[in-house]
């Protein structure tokens, strides 16, 4: 593994800082029923846990975007898999993809220019 160096490196926080605080994260979560028939319900109710966490979020058709603590990103897959089995879903996937470099960008700015449905 080659090492950084230059600005970027400069920039980053050294391995293991005990210090860092927690920040904003951007991320993905989807939701895979393993039902028969639709599961617009259940993933419906899915989304309605992310909201109860107060994250942003953008719904798309694949899977949905959220910008929030890690905690409570964390949070929500948690909630999601209790209604999940409260609602006796008996199998189901949960994906969960974090970008793990907190940063400034918001979720609109990871999308801006790359054309939008009119």
């Amino acid at each position: 593994m080659s090492e950084v160096v230059g600005p970027v490196a400069a920039s980053r926080p050294p391995p293991n800082c005990s210090d860092l605080k927690e920040a904003d994260m951007i991320g993905e979560i989807s939701v895979i029923p393993q039902i028969d028939g639709p599961a617009r319900e259940i993933v419906g109710k899915a989304i309605a846990e992310i909201a109860a966490q107060g994250l942003h979020y953008q719904v798309g058709p694949t899977g949905t975007s959220v910008e929030g603590e890690p905690t409570a990103i964390l949070d929500a897959v948690r909630a999601i898999e209790s209604r999940l089995r409260a609602d006796g879903v008996r199998r189901a996937l949960i994906e969960v993809r974090l970008q793990l470099e907190p940063h400034e960008e918001t979720l609109e700015h990871q999308v801006e220019g790359l054309g939008a449905a009119a």
